[in-house]
């Protein structure tokens, strides 16, 4: 097996740049989220007048679906010296809607005379009120963004951007409301189904040290490294104990070596026959490809996450709840294991 270099954790402190970063995509996704709650409501009704069967208008991924694609061209506007377009914002919503429509309605030719303009309104409207005094959304979201930098730099980095999911979790559950169960899916897996702009709100919002996964898998051979996982799961289990337990110098002596046994029995459950992980995970991938195959891309990747939220519900039972949202990773395995040791020493300690 190719051997890396296992990297000792090393505490990272947030700059007011990095802060400022973090937040601003954090404001961005809020304001997603405000398009597309008003925008969810319109395309149910848009479908239930112009089609004869609606089918699936509860699940969550219609909200998500919206909410993502106004998100990535928000994301690519700000990157645009913060030139924010209406129009295209607009034109956003309507593609996924449109897209969303033709899949709930299974009419590939499904049409709307007055989606658009209605829309139109929506963005509008949402963008006004977000806007505030200044009447301006770029003026508005920096002032927005300024308010928040001071109480979270100069923490670890980690810290940080737990912190700022706690906030964006607890202020999706005051705005949505009842309309919350249509908007917490696994916003993670968007970086797999939405592109680059999804991608790096994912990559604010992970938890893992930031090289992690570049660490354990090495793409230019496909070599897995046991030990670099056994390692980022300490490193993972410790920021959380001392998170849970407000005690920045909690240390434990065995948690390692817990680690390191859920690790390897997992990952050998896992390899089955072959003992071999990169030939099981092969095997598995080659068995759904087919089923996939010359599908429009877009249901391929929402029959995927499908497949993955049946499977979370299935393996992980009633400890569901401690798992969705959270990022999709074939680690979820040993996370459960992990997740049971790090509670069990959190009580302990």
């Amino acid at each position: 097996t190719t051997r890396i270099a296992v990297e000792p954790y090393v505490v990272e402190i947030a700059s007011d740049e990095k802060v400022e970063t973090l937040v601003t995509y954090d404001e961005l996704e809020r304001l997603s989220i405000e398009l597309a709650k008003a925008a969810r409501v319109i395309l149910i009704a848009d479908g239930e007048k112009n089609a004869k069967e609606l089918n699936g208008k509860d699940e969550n991924r219609v909200g998500i679906s919206l909410k993502t694609g106004v998100r990535t061209a928000l994301v690519l506007q700000h990157r645009d010296d913060n030139k924010y377009n209406l129009e295209v914002l607009t034109s956003e919503l309507e593609h996924s809607s449109m897209r969303t429509l033709r899949r709930l309605t299974g009419n590939r030719e499904y049409e709307s005379g007055d989606l658009k303009t209605e829309l139109d309104k929506i963005v509008k409207n949402t963008i006004t009120a977000y806007s505030g005094d200044f009447g301006d959304l770029s003026k508005e979201l920096n002032k927005r963004v300024e308010a928040r930098v001071g109480g979270l730099s100069g923490k670890d980095v980690n810290d940080v951007k737990e912190e700022i999911e706690d906030q964006y979790q607890n202020w999706m559950k005051d705005f949505l409301g009842a309309d919350y169960k249509f908007f917490k899916g696994d916003d993670k897996f968007h970086a797999l189904r939405y592109g680059k702009g999804a991608h790096d709100l994912v990559n604010m919002r992970t938890l893992k040290n930031k090289n992690s996964t570049s660490r354990l898998h090495n793409k230019k051979n496909n070599k897995y490294n046991l030990e670099v996982l056994t390692s980022e799961l300490e490193h993972a289990s410790m920021r959380t104990l001392r998170r849970l337990t407000g005690n920045r110098e909690y240390e434990s002596g065995d948690l390692k070596t817990e680690l390191d046994k859920i690790v390897k029995s997992t990952i050998t459950a896992y390899s089955g026959d072959s003992g071999d992980l990169l030939k099981e995970l092969n095997k598995r991938v080659e068995a759904r490809v087919g089923g996939l195959s010359g599908k429009d891309v877009n249901d391929v990747r929402e029959e995927i996450e499908d497949q993955h939220q049946k499977w979370m519900e299935n393996f992980l039972d009633e400890d569901y709840n401690f798992f969705k949202g959270d990022d999709k990773f074939q680690a979820l395995r040993y996370g459960k294991g992990a997740h049971d040791l790090v509670n069990a020493r959190s009580l302990k300690n």
